[in-house]
């Protein structure tokens, strides 16, 4: 495997880690089923800054993202 295949591996499996720790919280937060939970964050704008590998939100807590997610206006949680 090359470094660059290594590295977009690694981004993945950071982002895949934030993902379902973000999950997670919003379930226990809010009482929501996993599809629910997992709607509201991926539709979300949380969701496409994290998906940008620009942004390096993958080197961030679930917290954090979690934070980012409930201060987004357009998400009703």
């Amino acid at each position: 495997m090359s470094k660059a295949e290594q590295h977009k591996a690694d981004v993945q499996f950071m982002k895949e880690c934030v993902i379902s720790g973000v999950i997670k919280l919003i379930i226990e937060e809010y009482g929501l089923n996993i599809e629910d939970a997992m709607h509201r964050f991926y539709t979300s704008e949380t969701f496409a800054k994290l998906d940008n590998e620009q942004t390096k939100l993958y080197t961030q807590s679930p917290l954090y993202l979690y934070d980012m997610l409930t201060r987004e206006k357009s998400v009703e949680l």
